[in-house]
């Protein structure tokens, strides 16, 4: 079976990375699992969702039990918010640099 993101084939095996979450409204949406990452300064785990439907990013904060199930928790604090969304930001253009310096060096090569 394939997977649900657009423009994806049934080989990408990529459905590990699909969640479901329901929204304040219980409106349930499929969404693909970006990273799953820790920002200096607080001592939580967060992760970044994108909606299959749309290019928008959802920040979380992530929590595993010792069972393996995934709890969710909304970030209330609005200067937390912006500070992860920010971070993140930075761990993209990081990752950016690091793909564009991959490439130049298999091209040199």
């Amino acid at each position: 079976m394939g997977c649900d993101v657009p423009n994806h084939d049934e080989n990408c095996n990529c459905d590990e990375n699909i969640i479901e979450i329901t929204t304040d409204n219980d409106e349930v949406i499929k969404c693909l699992v970006i990273d799953i990452f820790e920002v200096d300064g607080y001592d939580k785990e967060y992760i970044a969702l994108t909606p299959l439907e749309s290019e928008e990013v959802y920040f979380y904060i992530y929590d595993e039990d010792e069972s393996g199930n995934v709890e969710l928790t909304n970030i209330e604090d609005d200067e937390e918010f912006e500070f992860i969304g920010n971070a993140f930001l930075e761990m993209l253009d990081e990752d950016m640099l690091e793909d564009e310096e991959d490439t130049t060096e298999e091209s040199e090569a």
